[in-house]
């Protein structure tokens, strides 16, 4: 898990927009396109995904505290203990997007690592 969030400190920058979402999977894929040098883009998957408010797309993306993420879970009404550990919250720098999910997986556009 930490070499991803790493791998995803790295996108910070890159400009961001919604690939996919999937209500009975809770699967979210977002892509993002680095916004110097266009053709590098990158997948981002997430899975478990409970909550998402988010634009079409958006500009970096960081991680939330665990207070904020505590906030949010107690707010939507989930059950703090049904709600793994894996699940982070992640918003955007502007705070536009927040997606509450277990970040599974960045890979480059077209490739697997």
């Amino acid at each position: 898990m930490t070499i991803l969030i790493t791998e995803l400190e790295k996108l910070n920058g890159c400009n961001f927009c919604l690939e996919m979402y999937r209500i009975n999977h809770s699967e979210l894929i977002f892509t993002a396109v680095n916004s110097e040098d266009t053709s590098l883009r990158f997948n981002v998957h997430f899975a478990d995904v409970s909550y998402i408010k988010m634009p079409v797309g958006w500009n970096g993306i960081e991680i939330g505290s665990e207070s904020e993420r505590e906030e949010l879970i107690t707010r939507l009404g989930l059950p703090m203990l049904g709600v793994s550990s894996v699940v982070k919250l992640y918003k955007s720098n502007e705070g536009e997007a927040v997606i509450l999910g277990a970040l599974m997986l960045i890979e480059p556009r077209g490739q697997k690592y």
